[in-house]
C-alpha cells in the first residue's frame, strides 16, 4: 500500500512536469497542489480516462491562479479527498474547479484590471512563466527556446523589466513599473545586453515574433517613455487572455469586442441623442398607482454586474437615483440611464433608451410596460 502511494506521488509529479509544464516545485503556488493529482492517480491505479488530463490540468492552473490553498488547507483537502472517492467524470472536475475558483463564477473571464498591481510574486506571474515554456518562447537575443534549467549559467532565465527600472522609476509609480505587465523572460546575458535602454531603442534589433511570443504589443508607438501607461494597458489585455486560455476561461478580448458591438447597437435607431416627447401622455392609471411607494415606482438596472436602484415618478416622468454611481434626479428615464452607463463605462457612447433600460422592480417588466 505504501509503495502504491509513493508511486502515485511520483506519477503526480510526472503529470505536473509533463502535462502542466511545471518544471520544479518552486514554480507551484503551493506544494499542496500535488495532492489532488496524487489522490486521483492513486484511486485510478495510475490511469486517467480520455479527456481527464486536460480537466485535471485546468484544475491545477486554477488552484494556482486563485491561491486555493492559502487558507483552510486541511478542510479543503478533506473535501477534495471525498470528491475524488465519490464522484467521477466531468461532474468531479467541475466541482473541483468550482471550489478552486473561490468566489469567482466558474466561467468568469479574467479582465485586464485583474492584473493591475500584480507583481513577480503573484501566482499569475508563475502561470505566465509556464505559458512561456509551453509556447516554446525564445530568448530575444539568442533566438533559442528558453530553458528552465540550462547548463550554461549565462542562459539562466531572469525576468526583465521591458521598460527598464532606471528609466521609469523617476516618472512612474513602482506599482506600474514593477507590475507583471512590465516583465518578460530573458536570459541573463540578454538582460545585460539590454541594460537601461528603452524599448523603442533596443526592440528595433529584436524579431517581432520573439516579442509576440511574450505578448509584447506590436504597436511600436507604445514603446516610448511617454506611452508607458498605454503599453501596460495594452499588454494587460493580452496577458489576461493568455491566463484565460490556461484556465479554460472565455476570451476577454472576444467578449470585449462583442460588448463594444452591443454597446453601439444599443443606441436607439430613431434617436441621435436621447430625447423624449414632453407632450407624451402621463400615466396615472390605477395599475400604475398601485406600484407607487412613498418615493415613486421602484425601478432598477443591473449594468456591468452592478445593481442600481431608483424611483420613477409617473406624473413628472423623472427618475431619482438616491445613492451610488449616477446619484441625482433626472428629467427623463433616459437621462438617468445615461448617468449609470457613464459612471460604469466612461469610454463608450452612453446614450440609452431609458424605457428599455430600467426594470420595474415589483413586476420584473421593463419600464416601458407602464409608459
Amino acid at each position: 500500500m505504501a509503495g502504491h502511494r509513493k508511486s502515485s506521488a511520483r506519477l503526480a509529479i510526472d503529470f505536473l512536469k509533463g502535462e502542466c509544464s511545471i518544471p520544479r516545485s518552486e514554480v507551484l503556488s503551493s506544494p499542496n497542489v500535488t495532492i489532488v493529482p496524487a489522490l486521483l492517480l492513486y484511486h485510478r491505479d495510475g490511469k486517467l480516462r480520455p479527456g481527464e488530463a486536460q480537466l485535471l490540468r485546468r484544475w491545477v492552473y486554477t488552484a494556482m491562479a486563485f491561491s486555493h490553498y492559502s487558507l483552510q488547507v486541511e478542510s479543503k483537502l478533506d473535501a477534495e479527498a471525498r470528491l475524488v472517492k465519490t464522484r467521477a467524470g466531468e461532474d468531479l472536475f467541475t466541482e473541483l474547479i468550482r471550489r478552486a475558483s473561490g468566489s469567482r463564477s466558474l466561467d468568469s473571464a479574467l479582465h485586464p484590471r485583474d492584473l493591475e498591481q500584480k507583481y513577480s510574486t503573484h501566482a499569475f506571474f508563475k502561470l505566465l512563466y509556464i505559458a512561456a515554456l509551453r509556447g516554446r518562447a525564445r530568448d530575444w537575443a539568442t533566438n533559442m527556446a528558453i530553458s528552465d534549467q540550462p547548463m550554461n549559467s549565462g542562459a539562466k532565465i531572469e525576468f526583465h523589466h521591458v521598460f527598464p527600472r532606471a528609466r521609469v522609476q523617476a516618472t512612474y509609480a513602482k506599482e506600474e513599473w514593477n507590475s507583471l505587465a512590465n516583465l518578460a523572460f530573458v536570459t541573463g546575458q540578454t538582460n545585460k545586453m539590454i541594460s537601461s535602454r528603452l524599448p523603442d531603442e533596443y526592440m528595433t534589433g529584436i524579431a517581432q515574433e520573439r516579442l509576440t511570443e511574450q505578448w509584447v504589443p506590436a504597436d511600436a508607438e507604445l514603446r516610448s517613455l511617454d506611452r508607458f501607461p498605454d503599453f501596460l494597458a495594452a499588454r494587460r489585455a493580452v496577458l489576461a487572455d493568455v491566463l484565460n486560455g490556461l484556465l479554460g476561461l472565455p476570451s476577454y478580448v472576444g467578449r470585449a469586442r462583442q460588448s463594444s458591438v452591443r454597446e453601439a447597437d444599443e443606441l436607439p435607431a430613431d434617436e441621435e441623442l436621447i430625447v423624449e416627447d414632453p407632450a407624451a401622455p402621463t400615466l396615472v392609471g390605477a395599475a400604475v398607482q398601485e406600484l407607487r411607494t412613498e418615493h415613486g415606482v421602484e425601478v432598477h438596472v443591473v449594468y456591468e454586474g452592478q445593481r442600481t436602484d431608483a424611483f420613477y415618478d409617473p406624473s413628472s416622468r423623472t427618475v431619482t437615483i438616491r445613492s451610488g454611481p449616477g446619484r441625482g434626479v433626472y428629467e427623463t428615464p433616459s437621462g438617468a440611464a445615461v448617468a449609470v452607463v457613464q459612471a460604469a463605462k466612461p469610454h463608450i457612447n452612453p446614450n440609452r433608451n431609458g424605457w428599455s433600460f430600467w426594470t420595474v422592480t415589483a413586476t420584473g417588466d421593463l419600464l416601458q410596460s407602464i409608459r
